[in-house]
C-alpha cells in the first residue's frame, strides 16, 4: 500500500516525494585487511561491576590479600566475544567513527556530517584472526599518570567484511571509499591506534571480498580457532613472554596460584611449540 500524507489539504504520495528529493541510501561491502596489529580494549566485567556497584574500601590486610592483576583473565576479558558465538568482534561504530575522524583531514566534509551520513548495516563486525596475549606498560588516566601493566588480546594478522551505507547525493561511492582508505591509514581502529598519536595499531587497507589473504583468514582463523587461542594463549612478543613468565613464577612462589590459568605457549628453537615453564 502506498504511503500518503496531506500537505495544505493536498494528498501527497511519499514515495514520489522522496524520489523527487533525490535522496537515496546506497550500500556496499568492503574487504578489510589489517596492515598493523589490532589491539582489543573492551572494558572488563570487573570494571563494569565496580561502576555499577563499587566495593567498600579495603583495609591494609584486605589489600595485601587481594591480587591486583590476573593476566589470563584480563586477556580473555579484553576481547569483544559475544555469547551467541559469532567469534571475535568489534562494534561497528569503531569503523564509522574512524571514518568520521578521517573527515577532519579531508576538505569539504565535517566529522558531524559523516557521522550522520555514513553507517553500518550490522551492530558488530566479525574479526578474523588469532588473538595473542599482549602485556605492556601503560599510563593511567589522572594527574599523576601512574604506570601500570595491562594485559590485552592482540591480533597480528586480521581482516573483516564491512558493509557500509551512505546517503546520496551528498556522498558518493568514491567519497566513501576515500574516507575509508584515509581512516585506515591515519586513524585506525582499536586501542593504540594511529589517531592517538603514540602507537600504530589498528591500521588497515581495503581489499576485494575474495582477496586470497582475507579468504584464508576466514577459513583458518574463525570462531573455533579463536576460542582455542583464548583458552590456550600464546604470548604476542618477547616482552609479554618475559612479564608473564615472571608473574607465573612469582605467584607460585608466594603460594597464591589458583591453578586456573594455563601457561602460554611459544615457539622453541626447533620450531615446535612448547609450554612456558615446562622442563
Amino acid at each position: 500500500m502506498a504511503l500518503k500524507t496531506k500537505l495544505d489539504d493536498k494528498v501527497v504520495d511519499l514515495a514520489e516525494a522522496i524520489a523527487e528529493s533525490g535522496l537515496k541510501q546506497r550500500s556496499t561491502t568492503f574487504g578489510i585487511l589489517g596492515t598493523t596489529p589490532l589491539l582489543f580494549n573492551r572494558m572488563s566485567e570487573k570494571a563494569k561491576h565496580q561502576l555499577l556497584l563499587p566495593s567498600p574500601k579495603m583495609n591494609q590486610a584486605e589489600k595485601d590479600a587481594n591480587i591486583k592483576h590476573d593476566p589470563f583473565g584480563e586477556f580473555r576479558g579484553s576481547v569483544y566475544f559475544p555469547h551467541n558465538g559469532e567469534g571475535c568482534i568489534l562494534p561497528s561504530n569503531a569503523f564509522t567513527q574512524s571514518c568520521a575522524s578521517a573527515a577532519l583531514r579531508i576538505p569539504g566534509t565535517t566529522k558531524t556530517e559523516i557521522g550522520q551520513l555514513v553507517g553500518c548495516r550490522s551492530k558488530n563486525i566479525v574479526i578474523y584472526g588469532l588473538p595473542r596475549l599482549h602485556m605492556a606498560v601503560v599510563r593511567q588516566a589522572g594527574i599523576t599518570r601512574a604506570p601500570d601493566i595491562r594485559t590485552r588480546a592482540c591480533i597480528e594478522r586480521w581482516g573483516c567484511l564491512l558493509k557500509l551505507w551512505w546517503m546520496e547525493p551528498r556522498l558518493s561511492h568514491k567519497a566513501v571509499l576515500t574516507l575509508l582508505m584515509t581512516a585506515g591509514i591515519i586513524i585506525g581502529v582499536g586501542d593504540g591506534r594511529k589517531e592517538k598519536g603514540t602507537f600504530d595499531y589498528g591500521s588497515f587497507e581495503i581489499v576485494n571480498e575474495d582477496d586470497a589473504e582475507l579468504v584464508e583468514l576466514q577459513k583458518t582463523c574463525g570462531k573455533a580457532e579463536q576460542q582455542f587461542a583464548l583458552a590456550h594463549p600464546q604470548c604476542y612478543d618477547e616482552e609479554s613472554q618475559e612479564l608473564f613468565d615472571w608473574y607465573s613464577d612469582e605467584i607460585q612462589r608466594r603460594g597464591r596460584d589458583k591453578g586456573t590459568a594455563p601457561r602460554p605457549k611459544r615457539r622453541g628453537k626447533n620450531g615446535v611449540e612448547e609450554t612456558v615453564g615446562s622442563a
